[in-house]
């Protein structure tokens, strides 16, 4: 079980993945993966569901599954919870792209935030940025906008994080500790993609 701590707005989280790999397995699960398919333009991250690239929840009560080949997580949202989906990836699906481009829509209007993690437990996370109802939305997360996200393991903070040492990719829900109101929802990821500059 691995924890992952810290929330660079107002707030400390803490969740737990469903996921039995502390940072030495999570390396080596990344390492038996097979290459994403790159193209000029960057990469598609999976959210399909196929396996080997089974996205994971991160916590109980949170249900990832795919469905028309995006990726759907549902939850009860609970005061000082956070929820969400986690994708093992291997070491340098990201490497040489310049942001990514994230596209999701929901039941109910939420903040989002997506975190990196290496093989060695180093966490840095994106800023936040809204789902919402209706049509999807695409948002773009530069990777030069990403900052230290601390955690269990303390693992010393480099000074920076970078992206083709990323195995592990989590979209973390933050309504729990933004006040949102009790109640069920469900996001939707449509389409996830590193972008070549």
């Amino acid at each position: 079980m691995n924890r992952l701590f810290g929330f660079g707005l107002s707030a400390c989280i803490v969740f737990s993945l469903s996921i039995d790999a502390q940072p030495p397995q999570l390396a080596e699960i990344a390492a038996s993966l097979p290459p994403l398919e790159r193209t000029v333009e960057g990469v598609i991250l999976p959210t399909d569901g196929t396996e080997p690239f089974r996205w994971h929840d991160i916590a109980e009560g949170v249900e990832a599954t795919s469905k028309d080949q995006n990726l759907e997580v549902s939850f009860a949202i609970q005061p000082g919870q956070a929820a969400g989906a986690s994708l093992i990836v291997p070491a340098g699906t990201l490497e040489g792209l310049d942001h990514l481009a994230v596209t999701t829509h929901a039941s109910r209007t939420s903040t989002l935030q997506i975190t990196l993690q290496d093989g060695d437990g180093l966490v840095y996370a994106f800023p936040p940025f809204q789902v919402r109802i209706g049509k999807g939305r695409t948002s773009r997360l530069a990777f030069e906008e990403l900052s230290h996200f601390p955690h269990q393991t303390e693992v010393p903070d480099s000074g920076s994080f970078e992206p083709a040492d990323a195995v592990m990719l989590t979209v973390v829900d933050l309504s729990g500790f933004l006040g949102g109101a009790a109640g069920d929802i469900t996001w939707t990821i449509e389409r996830l993609a590193g972008v070549a500059p």
